[in-house]
């Protein structure tokens, strides 16, 4: 039988030059005349259009038109072949990979990689060689013959096990479903007779195998054509060639003709068939003359810019081929240099509704980006903002999913044992159905995250549940001693142990959960376990629909992943490893790896959606209007890395190498750019009536962003008059939108009736508030501009400012803190500091959310220090002897000094001893200690140059008094002189309108005598190097806390010893302690020496005059509730917590100054 001589029948052609239109035309005629025929699509999405295409054009009707992609039509080849082999989906090919790569390894073939060999990028890596070898025909056993290095021979290894696993299953990958095919039809040449015609359009590139199927078809079926892109100029190597631009279709060309007689024929205006070798030449037929016939002019401005895309023409010359198309009109493209990307999506979106609106249908327009997965989410939200039906041909990730991510957390939290962030997560996750669910409300969550907050336990869930216990435990004692009537005083600490009352049961019940779990288990056994704790947790719930909508459901998520591991079970039971166990933290390896490579459920369907796709899908469509979005410098070509480019080059030299057989030409040989430079070329081809592109011209930091090369090379090819577009950055969309048409969004919407409110133009404003869709919007944006046009008054504070104008709330102010209330210090020099902040931490109770974190704590710091003082000088003063002499001699001096030493540092050693600890905070509380312990000898100086300033007293004043309190509640003191001196008696301050009641607690009061009169010292202990007492802080109420301490303990707490204050002031730990009197920087000088003794300092009268007249305006203030937001520290924003949310740069930038607080000065003090 003699040998047949496959032939094809080459369409080539320009992009625009209507080969497919040709092919549809004849394909349409062969179906309608009841042929068969083989139509071969390159994707899915370019098949239905095809067959959109053949039903709007039959004459009659066609159930089995035969279109179909390539991967399909090698499927049904199999099934009529009756292989029994089967398909791998993507998640089975790479777990039995993985476990090819884990064979290898283990049989110690692999050195090379060994230490990346289970990393997610080396999996990645391997399966990219072998669909690359397998789409070259190359075979692990030829690859390991020419294996240069050990590199190359470890690839050939992976591949060659991943192979024999491959066929151990009876299986076959992506890549192996061709192979398959092709000896299918080797074995049964019957699977393709009977075709009339096979048409192949919308390939620029063929693997081996499939150019060996496509030989089998040319041989067997009545006449095949293949539609490949390339000009003229380009094939016949003439003036004007575009090798670069054309190298794929050329090597294609190349490959097709080494395998088949092929006779090309042309599309484009002067189309005609080439002979075959031997053949006369055809005269041109009539059909090709009018293959491009009834073209619009756009699609012929199209076409001519495509003419010159990639050319070697001079850069600033016009193109010529443009000169006969000037009274066509304007070019029909436009390019758009937006100030940033969300800027750039608003345009892209606005010119889209704008085409719905002139009745475009939303099949017409495409918008492609290089890759729509790095800007799905805001692609979704612009566009949802835009009021657009939109369709994103890019999912996430499984593991992007709520339910996934829950349940990862919640794994890792088990696996880690239970480390503070992924708690705090767990806590917080609300898709997490807790112990008690109808009890868990979300004052209950709000326990259990301040519990696991204020723990602050970096890990281990015994000790956080011992911890809780043992506070839970402490307040139900309290809670019993109260209804017993032992107590009835709030505990200090008594929010916390409420918390943690709430959150112990909720945290024994996750304990409970997660130890169902097993240690190890097979693959399916996990699958079962993680069912059963997902299931308890409340993650495989339905949501219930509200009234805003349907709640999404989260079991497509679930059942998504429960089938991918399923999958990768199925690959372990092939390779054999169905019996083997996994650990808790190999099993969320497996997992993660699955769910980030697998997609989520969900997409919908794009009909009657603007499509959002890659430029790989969009290169097959062909809508009447295309957007080509987010044409950066990376985006086309897209951005390789050096190291991966090295990678690439390596593997393709090797690949090429020469093999048995040497690969075929057409594979894989062109340029890796011609690729990048045909995808965008073809793009372009795509519209048929408008083109647009658009790329962000500057970035975050508004910096310029140069557009993509192959952008600025179209534009160097387009005619000088074209549209462009460049968005200023001073101009929002918004502002544009309300000027020059009607705002097309929600957000442009906003912009535009703010903008023209505030030029007093309301009217738009108005229309939002009255509309009933807007109107919750349009109020809020009424309430923000009246809310902004207050604040910017300058000469007075306001409602929005921290003034509570409403006489409700007047009144409850005044009832609050009436006569009956009692006050401290702290709470006034507060209110004089930042009312605001007064208000704030008040009355609402607002305070950070604590974090754990491996800083100083200056609060704990701060407790340890006066703890271990206290301690040291009340054993000193219990052991003193009142007749011993003064230490006056340098050696006196200096055995003083040792004993302090020596005395701070033991006292600091049994402090830390009364509350063991353990974790991270025994290392946070040793970090302090080593820190106080490291003051010591700092402390002894202090204290003896603090001694030398009162020789001239008969009795040098001595600590005596640490902790004393006076006021209800108070806390006894440890020593019995501190329990005699405290008391419940509150201190009155008489002001001139009222009796103020204060309470407080004096850190040490030192007691002498002095001119035969007992007078004392009142200190309060600073670990600030710089704490110094300030007579404008005191006059404008900022220091409050030191004078009236001193005149309390005078009048009141020692007031039967007849004491007189001498002074009042910080003792600075780290700067020169309690500092000399009378010198700046020293203590407040309240009494002086007289002439018949100790008498009151002449200073102190108008002092105290001052101090009284201050806390009266502050008590004022705070009853007639005004907490404005002004601050005396120009740098509290530097540390305080609420400075995210008080606006103070904007008080300060109006230049706004609050009464009675005088103005800021600089300071080098620390926070307070």
């Amino acid at each position: 039988m003699a040998r047949v001589t496959p032939q094809a029948t080459l369409l080539l052609g320009p992009s625009r030059a209507g080969k497919t239109g040709r092919l549809l035309k004849r394909y349409a005629e062969l179906v309608a005349s009841g042929g068969r025929g083989l139509w071969l699509a390159p994707t899915s999405a370019a098949a239905v259009e095809v067959q959109d295409a053949l039903a709007g054009a039959a004459t009659a009707a066609c159930l089995t038109p035969g279109v179909a992609t390539f991967a399909g039509f090698a499927r049904q080849l199999l099934t009529d072949a009756r292989v029994a082999a089967r398909a791998l989906s993507p998640a089975e090919s790479r777990r039995l990979l993985e476990q090819a790569i884990a064979e290898v390894r283990r049989s110690g073939r692999l050195r090379h990689f060994a230490r990346a060999a289970e990393t997610a990028g080396f999996v990645a890596q391997a399966a990219a060689f072998i669909a690359d070898a397998k789409r070259r025909d190359a075979w692990a056993e030829q690859l390991q013959k020419t294996a240069a290095g050990q590199r190359e021979r470890e690839l050939a290894a992976i591949y060659g096990e991943y192979q024999r696993l491959l066929v151990a299953a009876a299986a076959f990958d992506a890549e192996g479903l061709f192979w398959a095919a092709r000896d299918a039809v080797k074995q049964d040449k019957s699977l393709l007779t009977g075709t009339e015609l096979v048409v192949v359009d919308g390939f620029h590139d063929f693997t081996a195998a499939q150019y060996d199927i496509l030989q089998q078809l040319a041989k067997s079926a009545g006449a095949m054509v293949v539609a490949l892109t390339v000009d003229r100029e380009t094939a016949a190597g003439e003036a004007g060639a575009r090798p670069d631009l054309f190298a794929r279709s050329l090597e294609t060309m190349r490959g097709l003709r080494q395998r088949m007689s092929c006779q090309v024929e042309w599309c484009g205006a002067e189309d005609r068939r080439e002979p075959r070798e031997g053949e006369a030449p055809a005269e041109p037929e009539e059909a090709n003359r009018t293959g491009s016939a009834g073209a619009s002019p756009s699609r012929d401005v199209f076409a001519k810019i495509l003419a010159g895309l990639f050319s070697d023409r001079a850069a600033g010359d016009e193109p010529g081929n443009f000169r006969d198309v000037r009274d066509a009109g304007s070019v029909p493209m436009e390019v758009i240099a937006a100030p940033s990307q969300q800027r750039e999506f608003e345009e892209v979106a606005r010119r889209a509704k704008r085409l719905l609106h002139a009745g475009v249908p939303a099949a017409e327009i495409v918008v492609a980006l290089r890759r729509t997965a790095d800007h799905a989410t805001r692609l979704r939200q612009t566009f949802a903002d835009f009021g657009l039906p939109a369709w994103i041909d890019a999912r996430p990730p499984l593991a992007a999913t709520p339910l996934v991510r829950s349940l990862f957390n919640l794994l890792r939290l088990h696996a880690d044992d239970w480390p503070y962030r992924r708690l705090l997560a767990a806590a917080t996750d609300r898709s997490l159905a807790w112990g008690d669910a109808a009890q868990f409300d979300a004052t209950g969550r709000a326990a259990l995250e301040r519990t696991i907050r204020a723990a602050q336990i970096a890990s281990g869930a015994e000790p956080l549940l011992a911890h809780v216990a043992a506070l839970a435990t402490r307040h139900a004692e309290l809670e019993e001693a109260r209804s017993s009537g032992a107590a009835d005083a709030p505990a200090r600490n008594e929010p916390i142990l409420q918390a943690a009352a709430l959150a112990l049961p909720q945290l024994q019940w996750l304990r409970e959960l997660l130890h169902e779990l097993p240690t190890k288990a097979t693959l399916a056994g996990w699958v079962d376990a993680v069912t059963e704790l997902a299931d308890a947790a409340g993650f495989l719930l339905v949501a219930e629909t509200d009234g805003a909508g349907a709640c999404p459901a989260p079991r497509p998520a679930w059942q998504a992943l429960v089938g991918a591991l399923s999958a990768a079970e199925r690959a372990d039971r092939w390779a054999g490893h169905s019996g083997d166990k996994l650990s808790l933290h190999e099993l969320i390896a497996l997992a993660a790896n699955v769910a980030a490579q697998t997609s989520a459920p969900g997409g919908g369907d794009p009909t009657g959606r603007v499509r959002i796709v890659g430029a790989e899908h969009a290169r097959h469509l062909s809508p009447q209007h295309l957007f080509v979005a987010g044409l950066s410098e990376q985006s086309f070509p897209a951005a390789v890395r050096d190291d991966r480019r090295r990678e690439e080059d390596r593997l393709e030299q090797w690949l090429g190498a020469e093999l048995d057989e040497p690969t075929p030409a057409g594979v894989a040989d062109a340029p890796r750019a011609a690729g990048e430079m045909l995808l965008f070329y073809q793009l372009l081809a795509r519209p048929g009536q408008s083109l647009t592109l658009s790329y962000p011209a500057l970035d975050a930091k508004a910096q310029s962003l140069p557009p993509s090369p192959y952008l600025a090379e179209l534009e160097r090819n387009l005619p000088r008059d074209y549209r462009r577009i460049e968005i200023p950055l001073a101009a929002t969309a918004g502002e544009r939108a309300a000027r020059d048409h009607p705002p097309a969004s929600l957000s442009e919407l906003r912009r535009a009736a703010v903008a023209d409110a505030l030029d007093d133009a309301p009217e738009l404003l108005a229309a939002v508030v009255a509309a009933p869709a807007t109107a919750d919007t349009g109020r809020s944006l009424a309430n923000g501009v009246e809310c902004v046009a207050a604040r910017g008054v300058r000469d007075e504070f306001g409602p929005y400012e921290g003034l509570l104008v409403g006489a409700t709330a007047q009144a409850d102010f005044a009832r609050r803190f009436g006569g009956d209330h009692l006050w401290s210090p702290s709470q006034l020099e507060s209110y004089a500091l930042c009312p605001f902040k007064f208000f704030a931490e008040g009355p609402l109770r607002l305070e950070p959310a604590p974090d754990l974190v491996l800083q100083s704590d200056f609060g704990r710091r701060g407790v340890m220090l006066h703890e271990t003082l206290a301690a040291l000088h009340r054993k000193r003063a219990a052991a003193a002897d009142p007749h011993e002499p003064v230490a006056e001699t340098a050696e006196e001096l200096a055995a003083l000094r040792d004993a302090l030493v020596d005395e701070y540092r033991q006292s600091l050693i049994d402090v830390s001893a009364r509350a063991p600890r353990t974790g991270l905070d025994a290392a946070l509380w040793e970090i302090e200690r080593r820190q106080i312990d490291s003051w010591a000898e700092q402390l002894a100086d202090q204290e003896l140059a603090y001694r030398g300033c009162f020789t001239d007293w008969e009795s040098p004043p001595r600590p005596r008094y640490f902790e004393a309190r006076f006021g209800p509640g108070s806390r006894q003191s440890e020593s019995a002189a501190d329990a005699d001196l405290t008391t419940d008696e509150p201190y009155r301050l008489q002001l001139p309108e009222e009796t103020l009641r204060l309470t407080g607690q004096i850190d040490r009061i030192d007691v002498g005598r002095k001119d035969g009169r007992t007078a004392f010292n009142v200190i309060d202990y600073k670990t600030s190097a710089r704490a110094a007492v300030k007579p404008e802080q005191l006059a404008d109420g900022r220091q409050l806390q030191l004078p009236l301490y001193a005149m309390a303990a005078q009048e009141l707490l020692l007031a039967a010893q007849d004491a007189v204050a001498w002074s009042a002031g910080y003792w600075s730990v780290q700067g020169n302690g309690l500092g000399k009197p009378g010198r700046k920087g020293g203590p407040l000088q309240i009494a002086s020496d007289g002439g018949d003794g100790s008498s009151q300092d002449s200073a102190w009268a108008a002092t105290r005059a001052q101090l009284v007249e201050r806390v009266a305006e502050i008590v004022a203030g705070i009853r007639r509730a005004e907490f404005p937001v002004f601050s005396a520290d120009e740098h509290c924003t530097s540390y305080c917590s609420l400075r995210t949310v008080c606006r103070i740069a904007h008080v300060r930038s109006l230049q706004k100054t609050w009464h009675g607080v005088s103005a800021p000065e600089e300071s080098d003090d620390d926070p307070p």
